[in-house]
């Protein structure tokens, strides 16, 4: 069986929510800090915006990141959050219908790009090394969109029966930090993870080989009345925000915007 590692205490949940429920108000009672879930691949590139937001309006950020699955199951139990910053396109649906978030307010904010990463020094040349090289770190398919993409590249190579060869994190940031540490002679992670002085390291996996991994953004039922919230998600989805994304290695469509 693969090996699962990280969870969220419930202790710890709920000191973070007392504390995101707390007011934070301007002189005349505005909201300034917006509460953002945010999936974990994405959370370096979301440090670099809120300090961008913050420099741009006044507002802020605070950033609470976990798996996308992890989320959506905090917010449906209530988790006082005012945008979701997901990893699929699954669960911002999933909240749409039940109703807790603004009606056709979402949109794909980033597409995520797969790699084959074997940690620093080590350079990956092809996609044999998954054949040659365990323990694999990947995050939980059950949790998380990366993991479910990691799982059908290796359907793709013919390997995904051998389970034994994993180490599950709960979150692709997670299977990223085995990489890093050494816990994991490879992994199969998010571009974005990598440090910038081993991105010519990896092994690019071919997009076609699992579906496209297109992040949306939800603004969520309790953000609706906190212009800190709306300017925020309308920020997201200019030009300035979208180059910071860019940068960090994934892809943008703004094609497919709000819907």
């Amino acid at each position: 069986m693969p090996r699962r590692v990280g969870s969220i205490s419930l202790h710890w949940l709920g000191v973070l929510w007392l504390a995101l429920a707390a007011p934070a108000s301007a002189a005349g009672g505005e909201p300034q800090i917006v509460p953002v879930a945010v999936a974990t691949n994405f959370l370096p590139v979301a440090r670099q915006l809120a300090h961008l937001f913050e420099a741009r309006t006044g507002y802020q950020l605070t950033l609470m990141a976990g798996s996308s699955g992890k989320l959506y199951a905090q917010i449906r139990q209530g988790a006082p959050y005012d945008v979701l910053l997901s990893a699929d396109q699954d669960k911002p649906a999933r909240l749409e219908a039940l109703g807790l978030t603004v009606a056709g307010q979402r949109f794909v904010y980033a597409t995520g790009r797969l790699v084959i990463w074997a940690g620093p020094g080590r350079v990956v040349d092809g996609p044999q090394r998954l054949r040659q090289e365990q323990p694999l770190a990947l995050a939980n398919p059950r949790l998380a969109p990366y993991g479910q993409a990691a799982i059908q590249v290796l359907e793709h190579l013919g390997l995904s029966a051998d389970a034994s060869r994993w180490v599950l994190g709960d979150s692709v940031g997670q299977a990223a930090g085995f990489v890093a540490t050494g816990h994991a002679r490879l992994g199969l992670v998010a571009w974005s993870l990598v440090p910038a002085t081993q991105r010519d390291q990896v092994w690019h996996v071919p997009a076609a080989w699992h579906d496209p991994i297109h992040q949306e953004a939800v603004l969520l039922a309790r953000g609706a009345s906190k212009p800190a919230a709306r300017a925020f998600f309308r920020w997201l989805q200019g030009n300035e925000a979208q180059a910071q994304i860019v940068a960090a290695g994934y892809a943008v469509d703004l094609a497919q915007a709000l819907h």
